[in-house]
């Protein structure tokens, strides 16, 4: 049991509004300050919040109380709550039968985590997951909110499968004050994501795979032969380089050096690369690897939309134009695509700067 895509399905004034908020490897305050007053609004109303954290947050001061789990002990924990809602029959049945699949594959799996054998595992008590599981049987409909404390694991996607459920198993789904609310972790991954910048789909959440979807994109973009399989993620790529099998890469506005969690191996994966491009604000660890490095504009010095966490379009007009040979990130990509299909260009500094970036691409394919 599983649906949807990577965003909010709900809004954040709904927050404020919650009868009752389960946040779960979330630091709102520090990572989301906006949205959390929300979350503090709702608790000054009379609504419930519950923290499930390894950490004791600033928002546990705001919580009724705190569940502190071992650090990537999530689908264990929530395999346990949804272990006593189904044996004791506290999950929505009428929902779970009209709205949701796969319910017995779940139960099969989730009774494998007694609320005992769930706490061995999270560290949280057998009795604390019992009151968890009341308050959320009790308190309808309950929102769930997470970030990258859930999604930052290797066993990420299941997490989020996994607070999915949930959801689902209690009935919160499509209503008010309800559902699953991941909050993202930069300012407009919402919008790349919703733009296709993703290796499974076109823009709109269109899966590459649907001959029928590829079609229609074909016939709007003018062209032919789409990719029909799913491409790279980042992990993928990066373990590419040394084999050869990924030969370059563009890195834009990404510090890879730096956040990945292995960074002996992305240093030596970005060392075996035979051509690098980065395209940043300020020299970081990966432009060390880079074999040209191009000056990106700011926020500032930007024009375009940004789409917020709870999917919000926000139109963004530049304070200042970018100095000196800065080019707003859509005019490279657009000036850098073009030159990889069309070799006449205007010789001036800057756009000879990117033309021969494009060649050198270009070598590469």
């Amino acid at each position: 049991m599983t649906f949807g895509s990577g965003a909010m399905t709900n809004s954040f004034a709904e927050f404020a509004k919650a009868k009752i908020l389960l946040v779960i490897g979330s630091n709102m305050t520090e990572a989301h300050p906006v949205a959390s007053t929300y979350a503090k609004d709702a608790v000054l109303a009379g609504g419930h919040l519950i923290v499930v954290d390894p950490r004791r947050t600033p928002l546990v001061d705001f919580a009724e109380r705190h569940l502190q789990i071992k650090v990537g002990s999530d689908i264990a924990f929530l395999n346990g709550v949804m272990n006593v809602l189904i044996h004791e029959n506290l999950y929505d049945q009428k929902f779970v039968e009209e709205s949701c699949e796969g319910f017995a594959e779940l139960k099969k799996k989730v009774m494998e985590y007694p609320p005992e054998r769930a706490a061995e595992i999270s560290g949280v008590g057998v009795e604390e997951i019992r009151w968890l599981v009341r308050k959320l049987a009790s308190i309808k409909p309950a929102m769930l909110i997470y970030t990258l404390g859930m999604t930052e694991h290797t066993c990420g996607k299941n997490n989020v499968i996994s607070c999915a459920n949930l959801q689902m198993l209690l009935g919160n789904m499509g209503v008010e004050c309800g559902g699953v609310n991941p909050l993202r972790g930069q300012n407009n991954v919402q919008g790349a994501c919703d733009m296709g910048a993703l290796p499974v789909v076109f823009p709109g959440d269109q899966s590459v795979t649907d001959e029928k979807i590829r079609a229609r994109f074909e016939a709007v973009w003018g062209v032919k032969n789409l990719p029909s399989k799913p491409g790279l993620t980042i992990p993928q790529m990066i373990d590419a380089l040394p084999e050869g099998k990924i030969r370059g890469f563009y890195v834009f506005g990404e510090n890879l050096a730096n956040t990945e969690p292995d960074i002996k191996h992305i240093e030596h994966c970005l060392e075996s690369a035979e051509f690098i491009v980065c395209n940043d604000i300020f020299p970081t660890e990966t432009t060390r690897f880079a074999d040209v490095i191009f000056p990106a504009a700011a926020w500032c010095e930007d024009e375009g939309t940004f789409t917020s966490s709870e999917r919000r379009v926000n139109r963004v007009r530049r304070v200042s134009e970018p100095p000196g040979l800065v080019w707003m990130a859509f005019h490279f990509r657009e000036g850098c695509a073009n030159w990889l299909t069309n070799p006449v260009f205007d010789p001036d500094t800057k756009t000879a700067e990117y033309k021969a970036c494009a060649v050198q691409i270009q070598k590469l394919q």
